[in-house]
C-alpha cells in the first residue's frame, strides 16, 4: 500500500469494522484479509449435517426451504432474514430487486424476526407475478426473468384485460374451471424423488420427459423429442432452463385445456424482461443454527454463501430452489470478496 493513500470502499462500514467508508493507510499500517458478502439477498439458510451439509454438498440437489415459526428452534433447511437495519420496504427491495442495496455482510451476521407479511410479491417478481395494481409491475428494478415458466396456469394469462400481469392472489373461474390449475396443463421443473428433510438427492431426471412433453409436446413435438436427447445427461435443472433459452423454447405453449380453448402457459413474461443473467438466483448465507430460535440472533458465524437457482415461485413461507454450490471469493458480480483490512 502507498502510505497516506485514501481508499474509498463500497462497503457499509459498520458491517466490516471500519470507522468510516474512507480508510487512510500509514507507513506503519498492518493489513490482513477478511471476507465480505456484497450486493446479495439478505437471506440465510440453516445448515444440515452429513449428506445435507451445504459446505460439502454437490450441485443439483433440490431445496424446499421453510420459514421457521416464531420463537421456534431452527432446524436444517429453515430460512430466515439477515438484519441489515432497514425497513420492510428495504428488505423487499433486497429480496426481489435486480439491484439490491450496496451493503455488505461480514464473517458474522445478525438475524431478524420474520415479517408478518413476508415480501413474497417482491420475491416472485422474478417469475412475472405481481398483485393487481402493484407499483412493482412498472418498476424496472422488479422486471422478470426472460424465462418464467412455472407450471402454473394463471387467469391473467388468459384474461389479457388485466394489465397487472400474472397473479396467484386473484383466482377466478373460467368456464367452470377454478384457477390456478397445475395438473397436466403445464409443468414446473421436475422435483427430486427422495429427500433428507428439506434437501433432495438430485434424483429428478425421470420427471424430465413429462416436463418436456407437457410444455412443448403439443405445440412442437419435434422440439420436445430433441430436448430429451440433448438433456439426457443433464446434472441440474438449471441446465434445462439454459437449454430452453438457448434453443428458443421459452415461447412454446404447454398443453393447456383444449376443450375450453385455454392457450396454455408460456415461459415468456408479460412485461419486458431484464437482461440480468442471474435474475432467478439467490445467494443465502449458510449458518449453523444449532440452539438458535427464530428471531433476533447476534454474531452468528457464516459458513459459506449458497448459490441457489429458484425453480418455482415462493408460496406459504416456502422457497423452492436448486443448490448450485457455494459462491467462491472474487468471482461473480460483486457477491463474495476478499478485502484488505487494516489492523493498525
Amino acid at each position: 500500500m502507498t502510505p497516506g493513500k485514501t481508499m474509498t470502499t463500497a462497503f457499509a462500514a459498520r458491517l466490516i469494522g471500519a470507522l468510516s467508508n474512507d480508510m487512510v493507510t500509514t507507513a506503519a499500517a498492518v493489513a490482513g484479509y477478511t471476507q465480505v458478502y456484497c450486493r446479495t439477498t439478505p437471506l440465510f439458510v440453516c445448515n444440515g449435517s452429513g449428506s445435507t451439509d451445504f459446505t460439502s454438498m454437490q450441485p443439483g440437489r433440490e431445496l424446499i426451504l421453510k420459514e421457521a415459526a416464531p420463537n421456534a428452534l431452527y432446524t436444517a433447511g429453515n430460512f430466515g432474514y439477515l438484519d441489515g437495519g432497514g425497513s420492510t420496504q428495504d428488505l423487499a427491495a433486497a429480496l426481489g430487486g435486480i439491484a439490491p442495496a450496496n451493503a455488505c455482510f461480514g464473517q458474522k451476521v445478525d438475524t431478524q424476526t420474520g415479517n408478518a407479511t413476508p415480501p413474497y410479491e417482491a420475491f416472485n417478481s422474478r417469475f412475472d407475478m405481481y398483485k393487481p395494481g402493484s407499483k412493482l409491475y412498472t418498476d424496472p428494478n422488479y422486471a422478470p426473468d426472460k424465462n418464467v415458466r412455472r407450471g402454473l396456469m394463471l387467469p391473467d394469462v388468459y384474461n389479457k384485460g388485466n394489465a397487472d400481469g400474472r397473479s396467484l392472489n386473484n383466482p377466478v373461474k373460467i368456464k367452470g374451471t377454478s384457477y390456478p390449475v397445475t395438473k397436466d396443463m403445464s409443468a414446473p421443473l421436475p422435483s427430486d424423488a427422495t429427500y433428507s428433510g428439506a434437501v433432495g438427492y438430485s434424483v429428478w431426471q425421470a420427471g424430465l420427459a413429462n416436463y418436456l412433453d407437457t410444455n412443448y409436446g403439443t405445440s412442437n413435438p419435434g422440439a420436445a423429442a430433441t430436448a430429451k436427447t440433448a438433456l439426457a445427461n443433464a446434472k441440474t435443472r438449471f441446465e434445462v432452463y439454459q437449454y430452453e433459452i438457448a434453443n428458443n423454447l421459452v415461447g412454446l405453449r404447454s398443453k393447456g385445456i383444449p376443450a375450453e380453448a385455454y392457450p396454455g402457459e408460456v415461459g415468456t413474461p408479460c412485461r419486458t424482461a431484464t437482461t440480468n443473467p442471474e435474475r432467478r438466483f439467490l445467494y443465502a448465507a449458510v449458518l449453523d443454527c444449532t440452539g438458535l430460535k427464530s428471531g433476533n440472533n447476534k454474531n452468528v458465524a457464516v459458513k459459506g454463501l449458497a448459490r441457489v437457482f429458484t425453480t418455482r415461485p415462493a408460496d406459504s413461507a416456502t422457497i423452492y430452489g436448486e443448490f448450485l454450490g457455494l459462491s467462491q471469493a472474487n468471482t461473480g458480480a460483486q457477491v463474495f470478496k476478499d478485502i484488505v483490512r487494516l489492523y493498525r
